[in-house]
């Protein structure tokens, strides 16, 4: 009798394996609602300097052209810094002109098309930000969103967004902000956690996100937005001198209230090609109309019948196949450190001539060099003094150091008072500290802001 009970739950374990959603695989046309975001400033003389950017995603009722754009707020940070648009003035340190302009946040969906965006609503502590079209476009689709669960972990994600990496002297691409542009990378959920002091909810996890990657969605199997990837984590192994990454996206959870607050539409199901006749938002306790759905009403008879015959030990068996979600988890030493990008913001500042003041944020270990490749400060070819891969420069949370590395250059990398670093060992450098790269022309600092 227990072999055939055994045998039954077997049975019942496998027949509900089969009647449970398969998750389908990556779909390439969930390309079609990412778009590069870049943030200038344009001068009333008709110049026009890059203050930085990043990816986004577009959000809506599905069948209808999307309006409404979320990415993170570091990616629009200095539009804000530079009073949201309004007429204005920006000085070059370099040169210590002085330009009048407003600052822009313009969405590409392609090299030579844009519209600008403006923002709706932005929170600076949760990294995230709403941003809206003057009017709706046909150039992109919506993304359905699906707030994440711990059950999640171990499951496959994907970021896709315009990473600045991709756009390399060797890879030498005809066009960068198209639709086909836009890059995949793929990996796990690793886990769902609370960031200690702020309580934003964020996702870990293990596919690699690169500058430029901010502000793209964090998909799952069915295609649905579960974060907004934010930035790839270096915690910087002073024995081993290796360095250890860890990537995370925002919870799409703390982007659902915001649009809901506006009363912005959006599907929180992968519903794919049928529009709705009614426009209406959802709520994010509805199910997917793909993946969610009941089991067949067969499926449902036999199971029954099977609970019926056996009692509880069917129901022991159903009961075992259900997930059980875990509880939250404490954000560790490493994690701590990575939480602290909301109240600290490091950058790296040339002052080379050549760049003209660029800033470039230090989200994790960067290299300086002149290799396009490779590096996420480069130097024009031929500049004096800098080797292709010069210097690498990591920022240590804890200690609120940076970690400046020469990697054996041809010149050297040394500090501005004129002291040359050894190569292969890493210096400590406080904010406002300068160092130069083979020649004092080549002049970088670090800031904290």
């Amino acid at each position: 009798m227990k072999k055939r009970v055994f045998s039954a739950i077997l049975v019942v374990i496998m027949l509900i394996g089969l009647a449970l959603p398969v998750n389908a695989a990556f779909d390439a046309k969930s390309r079609e609602s990412v778009c590069v975001i870049k943030v200038l400033f344009e001068t009333t003389d008709g110049g026009e300097y890059l203050f930085g950017g990043g990816s986004g995603f577009f959000v809506g009722t599905n069948g209808k052209d999307p309006q409404y754009l979320v990415t993170n707020y570091h990616v629009i940070k200095y539009y804000v810094d530079f009073d949201n648009g309004k007429l204005t003035t920006a000085r070059n340190k370099v040169t210590d002109t002085v330009y009048q302009g407003r600052a822009k946040i313009r969405a590409y969906f392609s090299n030579d098309n844009f519209t600008e965006a403006y923002p709706v609503e932005f929170n600076d502590t949760k990294d995230i930000a709403v941003l809206k079209l003057e009017e709706p476009t046909s150039l992109r689709k919506p993304l359905p969103l699906k707030e994440p669960e711990d059950n999640m972990a171990g499951s496959d994600v994907y970021a896709v967004g315009y990473p600045g990496l991709s756009e390399n002297t060797w890879a030498a691409p005809t066009k960068s902000k198209d639709i086909t542009d836009a890059s995949v990378t793929k990996g796990s959920f690793s886990r769902l956690f609370t960031t200690q002091g702020t309580g934003v909810q964020n996702i870990e996890v293990d596919c690699d996100i690169k500058h430029g990657n901010s502000g793209g969605p964090l998909l799952n199997d069915n295609n649905e937005v579960i974060g907004i990837a934010y930035a790839g984590y270096n915690s910087f192994n002073l024995n081993t001198l290796e360095s250890e990454k860890m990537s995370y996206a925002v919870s799409i959870s703390e982007v659902i209230p915001v649009l809901k607050k506006n009363d912005i539409d959006f599907e929180t199901s992968a519903a794919v090609d049928t529009p709705k006749s009614k426009t209406a938002k959802t709520t994010p306790a509805q199910t997917s109309t793909s993946s969610d759905s009941s089991f067949p009403i067969i499926l449902i008879v036999i199971i029954v019948a099977v609970v019926l015959v056996l009692g509880a030990g069917a129901a022991v068996a159903i009961v075992l196949v259900k997930s059980s979600k875990k509880n939250k988890e404490v954000v560790d030493a490493a994690n701590r450190a990575a939480a602290q990008r909301n109240v600290k913001n490091p950058s790296v500042r040339s002052l080379a001539a050549q760049h003209r003041g660029m800033k470039v944020p230090l989200a994790g270990q960067i290299i300086i060099g002149r290799s396009q490749a490779d590096c996420a400060l480069v130097f024009k070819e031929g500049t004096p003094g800098v080797s292709g891969r010069h210097c690498s420069l990591a920022f240590d949370p804890a200690s609120g150091d940076f970690l400046l590395t020469d990697l054996r250059s041809s010149y050297g990398t040394f500090l501005q008072n004129g002291t040359k670093l050894t190569a292969g060992v890493p210096y400590r450098l406080k904010a406002g500290d300068r160092f130069y790269l083979g020649d004092p022309a080549n002049l970088i600092a670090v800031e904290l802001e």
